[in-house]
């Protein structure tokens, strides 16, 4: 596999994470929504949603700066 195949295979995998978070992010949103929620519910889902946020931050920097390690906790 050429290097330009390797390398837009890792950004299209790095661009379906963002996608998949954006759709969490969605999800997440559309039941804040509804009238029934606790404010703990409702916290606890944008703490899932500001999660999600950091992700596609992290995706986004390791599409830029290929050479890009992400530090784990």
């Amino acid at each position: 596999m050429s290097t330009d195949k390797k390398e837009q295979k890792r950004i299209d995998a790095h661009e379906k994470n963002i996608e998949k978070s954006m759709q969490k992010i969605w999800k997440y949103e559309q039941q804040m929504i509804t009238d029934d929620l606790s404010e703990d519910k409702k916290e606890k889902l944008q703490q899932k949603i500001n999660q999600e946020l950091l992700l596609i931050e992290k995706q986004e920097s390791l599409i830029e700066n290929p050479g890009f390690t992400l530090q784990t906790e």
